[in-house]
């Protein structure tokens, strides 16, 4: 796990990379998403909004198409490894309470993706698919408790010539980072 001002650094980032490569102001992107300007505008500080206006704004933003990696709702195993195996770093964030049932699960599902992650190279689509479903059960899991996962591959920002994959967990309606 990176510091913190590696982690608020790609945060900072991703989203207004996303809209310099496609042209578009603070004040357009809200109205596409409908996602509130100033929650927007907290979001490129590198604030992460409630799981909801995530989500909202993660699937609008993907359904433009590719060209700048954006967070991505991962809904599935699988995607969860595919998004953050493989990079040269991962780097995972939460902001569920401290001492819940929340927590240990997300601990434990970080430390099976740091696992798979070792041999991830060395894995064929197989054996992958196999990683996903042992990982399952933790992600259903997980949505019974109520926590939603995010994801993003990037470039690392000390080392614009490696990856990242950042994964961040957030407890649905817990909206403790950016209230609106």
């Amino acid at each position: 796990m990176v510091g913190s001002s590696g982690v608020d650094a790609m945060k900072e980032n991703w989203l207004r990379a996303y809209r310099r490569t496609r042209g578009i102001g603070l004040e357009e992107l809200a109205s596409r998403t409908g996602v509130p300007l100033d929650v927007l505008e907290q979001v490129e500080g590198g604030a992460m909004p409630e799981a909801e206006k995530l989500k909202r704004l993660c699937q609008a933003l993907e359904a433009d198409g590719p060209g700048v990696p954006v967070f991505r709702h991962l809904r599935t195993a699988y995607e969860l490894l595919a998004t953050v195996c493989g990079n040269r770093r991962i780097v995972h964030e939460h902001d569920l309470h401290s001492d819940s049932e929340q927590v240990e699960l997300f601990w434990s599902i970080v430390g099976h993706i740091q696992t798979i992650d070792m041999v991830w190279q060395d894995l064929g689509d197989a054996s992958r698919h196999h990683e996903a479903v042992r990982l399952s059960d933790l992600m259903r899991e997980s949505e019974r408790l109520g926590i939603w996962w995010f994801g993003l591959a990037t470039s690392d920002p000390g080392d614009p010539t490696s990856t990242v994959g950042l994964v961040y967990a957030t407890a649905v309606g817990a909206g403790r980072l950016v209230e609106r």
